[in-house]
């Protein structure tokens, strides 16, 4: 149960650092209209 919960907790962290990371890249290469932006609407 604990094995699971843990692998839980890393792919949901995961996600929310791979997010913020291609937001961030997305934003540097003027790419304002991203799949991200639509998603988490901080253009």
């Amino acid at each position: 149960m604990i094995k699971y919960l843990t692998i839980y907790v890393v792919v949901v962290v995961g996600l929310f650092v791979l997010a913020d990371y291609v937001n961030t890249w997305e934003i540097a290469n003027n790419y304002p209209y991203g799949k991200l932006c639509d998603l988490y609407n901080n253009c």
